[in-house]
């Protein structure tokens, strides 16, 4: 257990080793050609040419004296970024890292002239180390951005995954009861070959709720599979009275948020009065990489309108989670909402 523990360690530091050497190369080669970009621009500005008159070996040899500094002055800035990363103020960071630089390239400049003895152009290093300074800060704050933009991604989705348990846990068990109650009425007037069926039913139904539990995607045709089995079940409470239509091809392999298109009809049978007097007409359209649900609105009295109600507002996080976005649209007594495929 303890070697496993190890190899694992050192599987772990291996890989941090290995990005590690390779940003350091890759920060030494921006430099370097950075280096070769300004001689070659500094030479062109005195000599008229990119080189030194065509001395291609004088202009390698002092490579060097322009390298050298860069590289030190980048390493103290990015040690300086990371050292102020976590002030909150960004014109605090700025200035401080600023300072720090400044004082970097002042430093490297009197260490040149002790060490060299050449004569330094202070406006060329002051601007060079500016231009350096620059563009770590704003890689170091681009990569800060990105890597809060992953960590409030990852947060949507457990936060997702959290309702998707919570509606689990409250949907199961109210729907077993109520079921639970219309079997016992089909008992009580033995309708035996309809309480069988109502067993099949629900047992189907409750085989794909957990074939799908923890899952935050299914199909379309998985999840009409299990639609089919809970319409049956309801229909024993509605009868004729609720009918569902569904146009386009439900078969499809099109991914969608698990209880989507049931939760849209349980929305329905929640807020709107189903009797024979006033039936209800459910039209499920799937089209064009969306499933829309669009019925009739015949509120109930005690339905005040107010709020979307637990299901929709599962389906905005659980969408929002994956970049996507639920359409609500009410038109009159006309109520609908399309779901985009995933």
């Amino acid at each position: 257990m303890k070697s496993k523990k190890i190899i694992n360690f050192a599987i772990v530091m291996g890989k941090k080793h290995k990005k590690l050497i390779k940003n350091v190369l890759g920060l030494i080669l921006i430099i370097f050609l950075y280096s070769v970009f300004f001689q070659a621009m500094y030479c062109w500005m005195i000599y008229k040419s990119p080189t030194l008159n065509g001395d291609w070996v004088s202009f390698v040899t002092s490579l060097p004296y322009n390298f050298i500094p860069f590289l030190i002055i980048a390493i103290v800035t990015i040690w300086s970024v990371r050292l102020t990363r976590k002030i909150s103020v960004l014109w605090k960071k700025i200035c401080l890292d600023l300072l720090i630089v400044s004082c970097t390239v002042v430093i490297v400049n009197m260490l040149f002239l002790a060490v060299t003895g050449l004569v330094i152009e202070w406006g060329g290093t002051v601007f060079n180390g500016i231009m350096i300074w620059m563009g770590i800060e704003f890689w170091a704050v681009s990569l800060q951005k990105q890597r809060a933009l992953i960590r409030e991604s990852l947060l949507l989705k457990e936060n997702a995954a959290h309702k998707l348990q919570l509606l689990q846990s409250y949907v199961n068990p109210h729907f077993l009861f109520n079921s639970l109650d219309m079997l016992c009425s089909m008992i009580e007037v033995d309708e035996k070959e309809q309480s069988l069926e109502f067993i099949e039913n629900l047992t189907a139904y409750y085989r794909g709720m957990l074939r799908r539990k923890n899952v935050m995607k299914v199909t379309v045709k998985d999840e009409f599979e299990t639609v089919f089995c809970y319409l049956k079940i309801v229909s024993q409470h509605y009868g004729d009275s609720l009918k569902i239509s569904v146009a386009g091809d439900r078969d499809t392999d099109m991914m969608i948020v698990p209880f989507s298109i049931q939760l849209l009809i349980e929305n329905v049978l929640k807020h709107n009065i189903i009797s024979a007097a006033v039936p209800m007409t459910v039209v499920i359209n799937i089209k064009d990489g969306a499933i829309t649900v669009t019925n009739l609105y015949h509120p109930k009295a005690n339905d005040t309108g107010r709020g979307s109600g637990m299901g929709l507002k599962y389906l905005r996080s659980m969408y929002a989670a994956n970049d996507k976005k639920i359409d609500i649209n009410k038109c009159g007594n006309m109520f609908s909402v399309t779901i985009p495929a995933l």
